[in-house]
């Protein structure tokens, strides 16, 4: 990693989206404690915030929303952190990590990376098969639904049909739900006055049975970056550009069709002890 002289006056913002408690809040605590406390700051959006004990992460919880695996209700919570976070200036980076997170690298390695990258996001994005994969099942799953959707969603369906387009078909964007933002795309994402289109879009054609099946990744994972990108080009920009790098460590089999996992295995990372 580039090691540059970092600027003091930036902070990264820790953004834990959790069941409960942090599984190993000692080692964050211990990560952190070195550090000057207007080099970071910690916000956690707990499902069940009773379970919080560590003082670290019981001090700094938001108010947090109702959530369920694998819908956009995971997109709302990052939502709700990103705009708690925004509210501090100094805050340059946001982190999203998940209650299993440990930290790999110092805080000074971290902070001097995100530095030498300065106004650009970090996502993982999958591999050219399975990016191919998922456009194709958004038109697929599109069309199965089209002819049941609710009346009065005339507005989803146009933002679906046009995402699906071979004009921003290229936009569709899949990637691990861990990311880095930038405080710009923070602002984009956590400011968006089309945000409730967008959820609602998304709710309607990510719905469990395609998410479990593995057939569509869920909300969180293609949305945020999607949205970017379609905006990028509805400003005239060229395609936003994003560093591809692994935000969190993980192995999962979601590589399109060649997963060896039965379904319900499949959607969930390994564990290991």
């Amino acid at each position: 990693m580039p090691s540059v002289s970092p600027a003091r006056d930036h902070s990264i913002a820790l953004l834990f989206l959790t069941y409960g408690e942090v599984n190993n809040p000692e080692a964050w605590a211990q990560w952190l404690r070195k550090e000057e406390a207007d080099k970071f700051s910690v916000y956690v959006h707990a499902k069940e915030a009773n379970k919080v004990q560590h003082d670290l992460f019981r001090r700094n919880l938001v108010k947090a929303v109702d959530t369920a695996w694998g819908r956009v209700s995971l997109v709302r919570a990052h939502l709700v952190m990103l705009r708690e976070a925004l509210k501090e200036s100094k805050n340059e980076w946001f982190v999203l990590l998940s209650n299993s997170c440990l930290p790999m690298v110092s805080f000074e390695t971290l902070f001097d990376y995100l530095n030498a990258h300065k106004g650009k996001s970090f996502f993982d994005l999958h591999k050219v098969e399975s990016q191919r994969f998922q456009r194709e099942n958004f038109r697929r799953v599109l069309e199965e639904k089209k002819a049941n959707m609710s009346e009065g969603k005339e507005k989803e369906l146009a933002l679906l049909e046009e995402l699906a387009s071979k004009e921003h078909g290229e936009t569709i964007q899949a990637h691990s739900q861990w990311c880095i933002l930038c405080r710009e795309d923070a602002k984009a994402l956590a400011e968006a006055q089309d945000a409730e289109l967008w959820l609602s879009a998304f709710d309607l054609l990510l719905d469990e049975e395609y998410v479990d099946k593995s057939l569509m990744l869920a909300p969180d994972e293609l949305l945020p970056l999607t949205y970017l990108r379609y905006h990028a080009r509805r400003r005239g920009e060229r395609m936003r550009k994003v560093v591809n790098i692994k935000v969190t460590y993980s192995w999962c089999c979601l590589d399109g069709g060649n997963c060896s996992c039965d379904a319900s295995r499949a959607k969930h990372p390994q564990s290991f002890s």
